[in-house]
């Protein structure tokens, strides 16, 4: 049975400059789900806002110490994926639409794979 745990939302409106994206894998490499990590969380012990890829392992922490361990006891497998977006001039309530990437390749998707060989997401 799958449990579903509900993250902050994105905050809409929100600049996206402000939100980073990660994806779950599972033991396969399947994405399970993307989250949104606010920027304000990816930072050095100065305070300064990290970037890929120093701000990886920072949001992987975050997220396995908020979510915890997966369903087999073992620590989630999370890795940043990269868009850039655009906002919805028709409805600003709404998400925001990708555009392109900028890293890995293309923006992870539930149901896509992460190629570890290449360090790459796969539509």
């Amino acid at each position: 049975m799958a449990t579903y745990i509900q993250l902050p939302p994105p905050i809409m409106g929100a600049k996206p400059d402000t939100q980073r994206w990660f994806a779950e894998l599972d033991r396969n490499n399947t994405v399970l789900r993307v989250v949104v990590v606010g920027k304000q969380v990816l930072t050095n012990a100065a305070g300064d806002i990290l970037e890929f890829p120093e701000s990886e392992p920072v949001g992987q922490e975050y997220l396995n110490n908020l979510i915890g361990p997966n369903e087999f006891g073992e620590t989630r497998i999370w890795k940043q994926t990269s868009s850039k977006f655009l906002a919805r001039e028709d409805d600003p309530t709404k998400p925001v639409v990708p555009l392109q990437t900028d890293f890995r390749g293309a923006y992870a998707r539930v149901g896509g794979q992460y190629d570890p060989v290449n360090d790459i997401f796969t539509e």
